[in-house]
């Protein structure tokens, strides 16, 4: 095995849900020799067991989705996975450090505790020894910023007895190469100033535990460092064996002030979250509600509680109390997608035509969202138009009847001509007290009806004009009982009562004629 990849021949998983952690973790160890295969949780891991891989050293994050690292780690170690237990397994963490989560990370089946960023040669160093059978021992190391040689030489000293290491700071580098430490320990005597350097270790949350050792070590100078970032200040006066005796300790306290800031800080991304998400919701211009496995609404968008008076009177009802059968029926029936289209009851009992799509989503599929949008003016207009269109073809249907009444008025015309100008000619042939000249006359009467009711319809088409002129009523009315006479019934009598006197009107005869019939 080559001495610069100690990690030659041997196969690591590495799990991790964030891609620039899981490609630099990877890069490292295969720089080192190891054939990596990468994961974006701790589920694939599981499954790639299942599968037959077989590899020396698990990798996994200590924060994922679904399964974490230490769930991970005690899921491995189960009797439930017996032929796991054997792979040796390194959690990481990019948010948590220190000696209590390295405890809970072995308790929970891990067999070593990294917090990263760290030197590559160390990541190399503690997989290469789980992989060999080792278990890595933790190196604690420490950063010094301080002028004073001797201040450095003792702490130096003090470190390594307790198995620590310590390295100088350079003022003059980048203050951030100093976060993969355990602990920083800063003399005031900066050249850059003390305010400077704890404003340029202290921008990272993630940042190692900060010592500052102060000539002054009053309450308000001790209050006021402490406000400006530093986790500890002691005096410069204080022994290096003290010191290095109090680092894990505060080490520590940093730690679960650690966690207490990344607990805040992901309660209020988490707020920040549902707050997007309820301005999305809100947003949506249709009515959205969200069911229980009852019926009842657990959740209403915007436009949902607008349309039924406000989230007083929404939230935590039952949805039978708004909406028709037509809808909750398919709502609460077990079909996981669909439509439907019914009625609601909206603000001030105003019923509401909408069209329903629902679908069915969390754990077994006991809730539902339902999505309504409001067609009733939609509805509204196509029962306008619906309405328009049979008055359009109603009048269509006339028009041709229409049509069809003026060419059959017209051939009916020219046959009563006919008749007309034959029966002229035959009473003009018979003498006056012939008794066939009476019948020959009343057929040449009805005759010029028939020919004013045709010119009738040819008026109503449009293809004849009106003829108004002076009209005896009286006389028309007499005129038009002898018509009627044939028609009646044996069982009536037609009698016509009259004034003597003429009555002259301004009219058309034949529509005259028509009225009274």
């Amino acid at each position: 095995m080559s001495e610069g990849r100690p990690l030659t021949g041997h196969q690591v998983l590495v799990a991790n849900d964030d891609p620039a952690q899981l490609r630099a973790m990877a890069a490292v160890l295969e720089a080192a020799g190891a054939e990596v295969a990468v994961h974006p949780d701790g589920r694939s891991v599981v499954q790639a067991l299942i599968d037959g891989a077989a590899p020396s050293v698990i990798v996994t994050d200590l924060h994922m989705p679904e399964l974490d690292g230490w769930q991970l780690a005690r899921l491995v170690r189960s009797t439930d996975f017996p032929g796991f237990g054997v792979v040796p397994l390194l959690v990481t963490s990019a948010t948590f450090a220190g000696v209590d989560v390295e405890a809970v990370s072995l308790s929970a089946g891990a067999n070593a505790f990294l917090a990263v960023p760290a030197p590559p040669e160390r990541v190399v160093r503690y997989v290469h020894q789980l992989a060999i059978g080792q278990r890595p021992r933790p190196e604690r190391s420490a950063v010094i910023f301080s002028e004073d040689a001797q201040v450095v030489d003792e702490l130096v000293g003090a470190l390594e007895k307790h198995g620590a290491r310590a390295s100088l700071g350079r003022p003059e580098g980048p203050y951030h190469q100093c976060w993969i430490s355990d602990w920083v320990i800063l003399d005031e005597d900066q050249p850059d100033g003390l305010e400077i350097a704890m404003k340029a270790l202290c921008v990272e949350e993630r940042r190692p535990a900060l010592v500052v050792l102060s000539r002054d070590s009053s309450p308000r100078t001790r209050l006021a460092l402490i406000v400006r970032g530093a986790d500890a200040v002691l005096p410069r006066s204080t022994p290096a064996a003290l010191l290095a005796d109090l680092l894990p300790q505060i080490g520590r306290q940093r730690s679960l002030l650690r966690v207490e800031q990344t607990l805040k800080s992901r309660a209020a991304d988490l707020d920040r979250a549902h707050d997007r998400w309820r301005d999305l919701f809100d947003a949506i211009p249709d009515m959205v509600l969200v069911l229980d496995r009852q019926g009842a609404i657990e959740a209403s968008n915007a436009a949902a509680r607008a349309a039924f008076g406000g989230v007083e009177l929404l939230d935590g009802r039952p949805a039978g109390d708004f909406l028709s059968e037509s809808l909750l029926s398919p709502l609460t029936s077990e079909v996981g997608v669909g439509s439907a289209l019914g009625t609601l009851t909206g603000s001030g009992g105003r019923h509401l035509r909408v069209e329903a799509t629902y679908r069915s989503f969390g754990e077994e599929a006991g809730t539902r969202i339902a999505v309504l949008r409001d067609i009733t003016d939609r509805m509204e207009a196509e029962e306008r138009q619906r309405s328009i269109e049979a008055q359009l073809f109603r009048g269509q249907k006339l028009e041709s009847l229409g049509v069809m009444a003026s060419g059959i008025a017209h051939d009916f015309n020219n046959l009563l001509l006919s008749i007309l100008g034959n029966t002229a000619l035959a009473a003009d042939d018979l003498p006056e007290d012939h008794p066939g000249r009476h019948f020959v006359e009343q057929a040449g009467l009805a005759a010029e009806r028939a020919a004013e009711l045709t010119g009738q319809i040819l008026a109503y088409s449009g293809e004849a004009q009106r003829r108004v002129q002076p009209v005896d009523v009286g006389r028309a009315v007499r005129e038009l009982g002898s018509l009627l006479e044939p028609a009646m019934s044996k069982k009536a009598e037609l009698r016509i009562v009259h004034e003597t006197e003429d009555a002259w009107i301004e009219a058309d005869p034949g529509q005259l004629r028509q009225v009274l019939m």
